[in-house]
């Protein structure tokens, strides 16, 4: 089954509740997870998104924010949830750490930036390349926000940190991380249209 739009619902409510951005990584993440023993746990949509963002929030120790989404449910809704919550938690050992992707392209960034890679003159892509910082992590999170509603679990985070940058790839080639042109090609392809896809859920 295809849950890209079960993950554009996680994304789009963490964001409304103006949780943390590694929240945003980590609840997809656990939602894969419940995605692949779904009859376990036997949620509706709704308690899938829920279910997934309060694991989250317990994974980066977030609290204020789902405080708030917790107290529009009703209770016997909420005290489901929460026992979901400890199986869930019992399924991942409790491991609490997810990296995030987007700390990953905060720093190649930083990276790039120190080594004065981010304009490129006397190239024909220099006009690709935004001067301003903001803009580029703006639009770099936009992206990875796709990139987390597509089965990327082939991708590594380096590959999904080059794909929301939109950067050539002749900048890349002077950082040593090691990466998959295929799959940042398939990223750069598959994000274009799933955010068609998508449009109608924003």
């Amino acid at each position: 089954m295809d849950y890209k739009v079960h993950r554009w619902l996680i994304i789009m409510k963490v964001r409304k509740f103006k949780l943390p951005l590694s929240v945003r990584s980590t609840a997809v993440r656990v939602f894969n997870l419940i995605a692949d023993d779904l009859e376990k746990y036997r949620l509706q949509n709704d308690d899938l998104v829920m279910i997934s963002i309060m694991v989250a929030c317990k994974c980066e120790d977030v609290q204020g924010g789902i405080d708030s989404m917790l107290h529009r449910l009703g209770f016997d809704r909420r005290m489901e949830l929460v026992g979901y919550e400890s199986m869930i938690l019992k399924q991942l050992n409790y491991n609490f750490y997810f990296s995030s992707p987007y700390t990953k392209v905060y720093a190649i960034l930083v990276i790039l930036q120190e080594r004065e890679l981010l304009k490129i003159n006397n190239t024909p892509n220099e006009d690709s390349i935004a001067n301003d910082l903001d803009q580029i992590w703006d639009r770099a999170v936009e992206n990875i926000d796709y990139i987390l509603c597509l089965d990327n679990r082939n991708c590594n985070e380096i590959e999904i940190a080059y794909a929301a940058l939109e950067f050539p790839k002749e900048i890349f080639k002077s950082l040593s991380f090691k990466y998959s042109e295929a799959n940042l090609d398939n990223l750069n392809t598959n994000i274009n249209i799933l955010k068609e896809e998508l449009s109608k859920y924003c």
